[in-house]
């Protein structure tokens, strides 16, 4: 996914900027990183988690796509289903190279 429709729009994702993996994005995905990890040991329940997880994953395709598209705000990013954001996280990370290293999941846990 290299794109992203929000509200009937579509926006090319962009690649982030090496002032922004520096400043912004790497900080990001590590907490992305960290919220996966405690929800895989089970110290974190998944709703816990979720607007974090939501908020973290909104401000990275909000960051991508400022580069391109300046006027468009994080509220508008934040009306997609959360299962489209994090798809575009994926493109996002695709699109800069960092193909396989942001990935957000939400993990199920049995009972």
């Amino acid at each position: 996914m290299n794109s992203v429709t929000i509200q009937g729009t579509e926006y090319d994702l962009q690649p982030f900027t090496a002032g922004q993996l520096r400043h912004q994005a790497s900080a990001k995905l590590a907490a992305i990183d960290e919220i996966n990890g405690q929800l895989q040991a089970g110290t974190i329940s998944p709703m816990k988690a979720m607007p974090e997880m939501v908020g973290l994953c909104c401000d990275l395709v909000h960051l991508s796509l400022s580069n391109k598209y300046p006027d468009l705000t994080l509220e508008a990013v934040e009306t997609l289903p959360f299962a489209e954001i994090q798809k575009a996280v994926e493109g996002v990370a695709e699109v800069t190279g960092l193909k396989g290293e942001g990935k957000p999941q939400m993990v199920k846990r049995g009972r």
